[in-house]
This record gives C-alpha cells, structure tokens and sequence, in this order.
C-alpha cells in the first residue's frame, strides 16, 4: 500500500488543480447552459452542464435543474436518476421533486414505480392536486380504471372544475365504454372553457365511437378549420373515415397526419393498415353442406378486386358448382361475373353483381344478378332497393330452369348505439308462375364492446301464390321467431373469432310447427405478407317428433385471401346488412 502513496497523491493534485481551473469557468459555463435551455437548445444545453459535473454533483438545487432539463429534452430514464440521487442524498428535498420524479416514471412506461411515488407523494402532501391527478393518470395507463377514476373523483372533490381532471375522468369512462357519462365530462369543460379542444376532440371521438361516424366527421373537420394541424383531430378524422368505409378519404387523411406528426402511434398503425388499401386483393374459398334430404353442394371460388378512384372498388369471380343427390344425375355449373360498388355522395352507394352461369341442366344458362342501392341519410337511418334475379340450389329447381325475380325494400333504424331495428320486404316472381312475399324484421341490443356481444330477435313470414313441386321449398305459408346471441372479439392481433347461438319457433301451413336451433362459429387468421386465412361452420335443425319430417342441414366454409398492398381492414363487429356469401 504504501507503493501506492505517491501516484495516488499525484492524482489528486492533479485533479484539484483542473477542477480550480474549471471552477474558474463554472458561473460562465452555467450561465452559458441557461441561456441555451431558454432557447430550446436542450442537447446543447446537456453537453454544458456535463461540463460542469462536479459543481452539479455537490449542489442539490443545481441536481434538480440539471433533471429538469433532460426532463425537458424527454430523456427520462437520465432524469429519474438524478431526481433519485437527489431523493437519497438531500432527504429534505423530497417534498420538492417527488411529482416531478412520479411524472418522470411514468412517462418512461414504469408504471408500478410511478404509482408508488405518487402515492408516497399523496403521503408527503396530501392536498397536492397536482400528485392527485398524476396518479390517477398513472392507474388509467396501468388498466386499473376503477382506481383512476376514484383518484379523478377525489382531484374533483377538491376542485370541481379542475379541467385536467374532467378531461382524464372523461378518458377513463371513454376506454370503459361509459361513451354517454364520458360526454357529460367534456361537456362540463366545456362550459368552463368552450373552446377546449380537448374537449371538443373528445366528443367527435365518442360520436365515432358511438356509431355516429358522419357527426364525428363534421366536428372533426370544424375542430381543423379552427385548429389547423391539431394531431388529436386528424388522427380521428382518419379513423372516422376508416369506420365510415370511406377508405379513400382515410388514406388521404392518415397521408397528412404522418406527414405532419409522424410519431402518432395509433394514427401510423391505421396507416400501415390501409396505406395499400387500393392495391388488388384476392380471395378464394371453398363450400361444402348437406343436409336432411341428402343434398350434397360442393363449390369453390376465386375473386379479384381492386379501387378504382377514391370511392369505386371493381372485381370479377369465377366459381364451379356440384350438386349430388340420391336418385338424381349429379349435376354441376359453371359461372362467372363481375362486381361493382361506388360510393356515389355522402348519402348514396350502389353495388351490383352481375353472374352468368352454364349448367349441366340442358340448355340452362341463366343470368343472374344482385344489385341493390344504398340510401343514409344520416347516422340513424339506412334503406335499401334491390333487384335480384336468382336460381336455386336444388337439383330439380335446376332442372326446371327455376329462376325468380325478386325486388325488395328495407330499412334500418339504429336510434343509439344499444338498438337496432331493421324490416325487409321482398316480392318474388318465379318463372313457373308462383309468387311469393317475404317479411323479415329484426332487434338487436348490443350488451358489451369488446368483447362485442348482442341479444337479437328475428321475425320472418313467407307466403305463396300456388303449391308447385320444383324444388324449392314452399310450404302455403310459414313464420318463425327466433331468438340468439352473437359475439365476436380479437384473440390477440392475428385472430378474430365469431359465434353466434339461436333457436326459435317455427309454424307451416298446412298445418306443422316445430322448434329451431341454430349455430354458427368462424375464425379469421392473419398471415405475414397480406395473408389472411378463414373458416366458418354452421348448423341448422328443425326439429320434430317424426323423424320423417325433420330438417338439418351443416355447412362448412374455409379458404384464404390475400392483398397485394397488406393487410386488410377489419372491425370488431359484423355489419349490420347481411353480406354477400363468400361462395
């Protein structure tokens, strides 16, 4: 040890001699740091007090400048050492920095570390509001709501018009799918502050997220006439375009907003969902059923679509058919078409499919078409006109050459996010003379968000003109009342699984009733590179007594797509018209 002495002793003279020479400097140097901070200039200014670093060390109200600053430069982990440094060594300064070091973890992602110290700080300065609101923003961000908005409730108790504490409760509510109490904590900032545009960000949001998209859309765009730039407001106009199912003006809109605010999270995972949308995209699928009458269909296709423009998508199928029944010649069919949907305005979107088909039935070749327009005028209301022109899958109704024309008209009514009523009335004319009306109504209630689970009741009536035998089914007159339950969610971010329970009661004429349930479950896979797997199966019994006249029939579907541009959209939710079969 004692061979050490000496170049220790040199060290530290040598040392003391720099650090008197730097001391010299050091006001300079700080003053210099200073005046960089005011100017922004936070990196520089980092590099100033680093120079400095042995005057900092022994000067807590230094220590605590020098956290702030990284605090300013969002360097937090830099900051949340020094104000622990400061937290161990200068106990009486607790009190001081405590906040500041919560806030610190927080915005690091540290969230347990960030709730203890606010809580430590609620010890240390029970009537700080400030920690109050911290904390329970903190809670909201770790998914403990209920503890969020108690914290909220108490920051409220002290001050009843604290916006940021109206603000963060109405947040809260928001995530818990409270939209309607959520709305009564915007409309109290507001009221304080009308051109909160917090605020006013908020209830656009809720109005989408309501099912209000088109509200959504106009405040939006009002709150960015104001507020040019606003990145709350662009990013929900994108969304609320997205959920609109105007993709064109979505792309357009998440364009501007990473353009201008490229560090928006949930904004650039939108984008990356439709930024390819207008490329082409592909599906092919496969079906097969049977049922009671030993009916087998097999059929398959292949689908290609693509945007043409904002508001047009364009596509053609090719599909191939075959029927199989005991006692009958298999019969099989070719068919093939195209598919338009444009979104003419606002209000106002035509789709069509048009098919023409060649089946081995001689001299069968029928056209065939579902064309229907699409009329909202608002977010409450949807009609619908369609013609149709249809064959039957029915290997005598076939042979017939059976093909029924049929218009229809139905509405929908969704008065709030809970209800939906819906009625469809269809007129049918069959080519050998028959005529049938059809009747359908529906109520759904919506009980949960995520996951989305329903209650709905479905109504159905048909009678006939004539009793014919060509296959089809058409019993004088029939009604049914069904009841169910529907629900689907997200098992992680790949998977979407849907389910849907029901039975019910149905009456024929001549005279036959029996009970009828149903089921049906389906998953939607998605693969790397814009592949999507899926696979739907479903069964249908009509029960009865005499095992002669009861009625099931199983039905599977499973088959891929895949887009050229990505991944494809989805939502957590069925729409609300039934939409065309895959096959």
């Amino acid at each position: 040890m004692k061979v050490l002495k000496a170049p220790v002793f040199f060290l530290i003279l040598c040392f003391s001699f720099v650090f008197l020479g730097h001391a010299e400097e050091a006001p300079d140097r700080l003053g210099k740091a200073r005046k960089l901070v005011e100017e922004k200039k936070y990196g520089d200014a980092l590099k100033t007090y680093t120079e400095i670093i042995a005057q900092l060390l022994t000067d807590p109200g230094l220590l605590i400048e020098w956290a702030r600053v990284y605090t300013y430069a969002d360097r937090h982990r830099e900051a949340i050492e020094l104000f622990e440094k400061v937290r161990k060594e200068y106990p009486d300064r607790e009190k001081q920095i405590i906040r500041e070091l919560a806030d610190q973890y927080k915005w690091n992602g540290q969230l347990t570390q960030a709730i203890a110290v606010y809580q430590r700080g609620l010890e240390l300065d029970p009537g700080n509001l400030q920690i109050e609101l911290g904390l329970a923003q903190a809670l909201a961000w770790d998914g403990q709501h209920k503890e969020a908005l108690k914290s909220y409730d108490k920051g409220l108790f002290k001050d009843p018009n604290n916006i940021q504490a109206l603000l963060g409760k109405a947040e809260v509510l928001s995530w818990d799918d409270k939209l309607e109490k959520a709305r009564k904590s915007y409309d109290a900032v507001l009221k304080i502050d009308p051109q909160n545009v917090d605020a006013l960000n908020g209830i656009a949001r809720i109005c989408v997220w309501q099912g209000y998209h088109r509200r959504g859309i106009k405040r939006y765009r009002k709150i960015l006439k104001d507020h040019p730039g606003n990145p709350d407001a662009m990013e929900g106009l994108a969304f609320a375009y997205h959920w609109d199912e105007q993709e064109g003006l979505a792309l357009a809109a998440a364009e501007a907003l990473m353009a201008a605010h490229p560090d928006r999270h949930a904004g650039g995972e939108l984008y990356d969902q439709i930024r390819d949308i207008k490329k082409p995209h592909a599906l092919q699928g496969n079906r097969f059923s049977d049922d009671r009458n030993h009916l087998y269909i097999a059929a398959e296709k292949a689908h290609v679509g693509t945007y043409v423009g904002d508001s047009t998508i364009v596509g053609a199928a090719y599909e191939w058919y075959l029927y199989r029944q005991p006692g009958k010649a298999p019969l099989n069919g070719n068919r093939g078409g195209l598919d338009i949907t444009h979104r003419l305005n606002e209000y106002l979107t035509g789709n069509s499919y048009v098919y023409l088909a060649k089946y081995s039935a001689e001299g069968f070749t029928p056209f065939t078409t579902n064309t229907w327009l699409t009329f909202k005028p608002n977010d409450i209301l949807r009609f619908d006109g369609a013609y149709d022109r249809e064959t039957f899958e029915d290997i005598t109704s076939m042979n017939e050459k059976i093909i029924a024309n049929s218009g229809s008209i139905s509405f929908d009514l969704k008065p709030d996010r809970f209800w939906l009523f819906s009625t469809k009335y269809k007129r049918s004319h069959y080519s050998d003379k028959n005529n049938q009306n059809t009747i359908f109504s529906k109520v759904e209630y919506r009980l949960l968000q995520k996951p989305y689970l329903k209650l709905f009741y479905n109504f159905y009536y048909s009678d006939w003109a004539d009793q014919m035998n060509h296959g089809y089914f058409n019993p004088t007159s029939i009604f049914s009342n069904t009841g169910g339950i529907y629900g689907s969610t997200n098992l992680g971010k790949k998977l979407f699984w849907e389910n849907q329970l029901s039975m019910g009661y149905e009456v024929q004429h001549p005279k036959q009733s029996r009970p009828t349930y149903y089921a049906s479950t389906s998953l939607n896979y998605s693969l790397p590179r814009g592949v999507g797997l899926f696979t739907r199966a479903e069964y249908f019994l009509a029960n009865d007594t005499n095992p002669s006249k009861r009625y099931s029939k199983g039905t599977i579907w499973f088959g891929l797509t895949y887009s050229f541009g990505g991944g494809v959209p989805g939502k957590q939710h069925e729409a609300q018209q039934a939409q065309r079969p895959l096959v």
